[in-house]
This record gives structure tokens, C-alpha cells and sequence, in this order.
């Protein structure tokens, strides 16, 4: 609590979560403007206009997630400051050891025995008092955490014949739903942490371990792709300057002897004389 980012980086969250929600529901309202002022003539038009709709319905939807994953984060920020104010400083516990050591080092015949009976009851106290911040945080936490799976937007295809599709395209859906499954696993490892208080954090975080290894498989090709690109982008640069420099040729060097221009004590090229 008092060493990591903070509250900070939950309000960072919830700023780039309103900034996507905003956006997506500018989308939806361009879209259904758009939409509603087409004149569809086509004997075909009608899979095209519930296609739009549908995925225009899919972005108000998205949208709305993305909102109230906003206020998850603002409230995760609210449950951060109170536990943070809960729980009992470092130095103050840093300063309740120290104090124990100097009774230890000068109570040669036991005289400091109650003064340090009491140290060691105040540092058993701040124990009760951060596990019972910390336990309060992680249920509350896991309660937050439970958002609403985002879904994969629907497919806006005539039915017709299949055509090639990118990675992108083909791995989007798994993503979207491997990142759901992140998202589902979270209330579950903090619940571990808050009825086992013995448990292991690997064993607590055991839930969502297979969903994150999926997840970053699945973006090992999107590496790949973009490592091939750079290259590629590399490659077609060094191409073009080579064909320019080859397009413009050449410079020729001339050079003579006797047939300087004088230009009062100098003597110049004939060119400089012509210019």
C-alpha cells in the first residue's frame, strides 16, 4: 500500500476509460446519423442496414461498459485512499522495532520487561490493524472487479462467400473473450486471498495465470506482424532512396587548364562568369 503506484494509477485507468467511452459513443451517434440519413435503394440494402445498426447497438453497448469500468476505477481509487489511511505507516512500525531493540539491549535484570510487553502489544496491534485493512480491501475490491464481459463486435458480412482475413480479424474474437475471462477471474483470486488468509498469492492468482498465458499467446503473432512490417517499411526505404539516387545520376567533374576568366585579380571558372 505504501510502496506501490497508488491511487494514482486507478484514476489514470478511469481517464482512459471515460476517453474510450467517450469516443465510442461519439461513433454510435455518427453512425446512426449517418444511417438514418441514407436513402437505401439497393435490392440488397436491407443486410447492410441491420449490419450497421446491429454493430451501432454494439457500440453504445461497449460504450456503457467502458463507462461503468470508469467508475469501477474511481471507486477502486476511493477503497485505495481508505485502506492506505487504514493501514499504519512504515516508520511507524520501523520506529516501534527500534524501540524494542534499545529495551532489549539495556534490560540486563529484566527492569524493561513491561515497557517491552507493551512494544510488542502495540507492534501485534498494527498487524490486526493492516490485516484488517487489507482483508476489507480485498472484498471490497473483488465486489468492484466484477464487470460486465465486453463482447466481440458483430459481423458485418453479406453471408456470401468467405474471404480471406488478416490475424487480426481471425483473433480478435479470442482476445476479446480471453480478456473477459481475465477480467472474471479477478473477484475470484481476491476472494481466495479474503477467506484463505493462510492461501499462497501464486495459488490465489492460480485462476487467472491459464487466461493471461492465453492472452499473451495470442499476441505473439501481433509481434511478429509488426517486427515484419518494420522490416519491411526498412527494406522498401532503402529501395526508394537507392532508385532515386539512381534516377538523378552521377554529378560529372570537369576540369581545364588555360581557360580561366579573370574577374579583377581572380581568376573564376567561365561558368561562374556566364552565371
Amino acid at each position: 500500500m505504501h510502496s506501490g503506484p497508488g491511487a494514482r494509477s486507478f484514476g489514470a485507468a478511469a481517464e482512459a476509460w471515460d476517453r474510450l467511452a467517450t469516443q465510442l459513443a461519439d461513433m454510435a451517434a455518427g453512425y446512426g446519423a449517418v444511417c438514418s440519413r441514407l436513402g437505401w435503394t439497393a435490392h440488397d440494402a436491407a443486410p447492410i442496414a441491420r449490419g450497421l445498426a446491429d454493430y451501432t447497438t454494439w457500440l453504445s453497448a461497449t460504450a456503457a461498459r467502458a463507462r461503468q469500468a470508469a467508475l469501477c476505477a474511481k471507486v477502486t481509487a476511493h477503497i485505495h485512499d481508505s485502506t492506505f489511511a487504514a493501514t499504519v505507516a512504515p516508520d511507524v512500525i520501523a520506529t516501534n522495532r527500534r524501540r524494542h531493540r534499545a529495551l532489549a539491549v539495556d534490560n540486563p535484570l529484566g527492569q524493561a520487561s513491561v515497557a517491552i510487553a507493551e512494544v510488542d502489544a502495540d507492534y501485534e496491534q498494527m498487524w490486526a490493524q493492516d490485516a484488517a485493512a487489507m482483508y476489507a480491501y480485498a472484498r471490497a475490491s473483488a465486489a468492484v472487479a466484477a464487470l460486465s464481459p465486453f463482447s466481440s463486435p458483430p459481423s458485418m458480412t453479406d453471408g456470401g462467400e468467405p474471404r480471406p482475413r488478416c490475424w487480426a480479424l481471425t483473433a480478435a474474437p479470442d482476445v476479446v473473450a480471453t480478456g473477459s475471462q481475465v477480467l472474471a477471474t479477478i473477484p475470484a483470486a481476491l476472494g481466495a486471498l479474503v477467506s484463505a488468509p493462510l492461501t499462497t498469492l501464486d495459488t490465489a492468482l492460480s485462476v487467472a495465470t491459464a487466461p493471461l498465458s492465453k492472452l499473451s499467446s495470442l499476441s505473439a503473432p501481433r509481434d511478429f506482424a509488426i517486427t515484419h512490417l518494420n522490416s519491411l517499411n526498412k527494406t522498401a526505404a532503402m529501395h526508394h532512396a537507392e532508385a532515386t539516387v539512381s534516377r538523378a545520376g552521377p554529378t560529372p567533374t570537369w576540369a581545364a587548364r588555360g581557360r580561366a576568366v579573370s574577374v579583377g585579380l581572380l581568376s573564376v571558372p567561365q561558368a561562374w562568369h556566364r552565371g
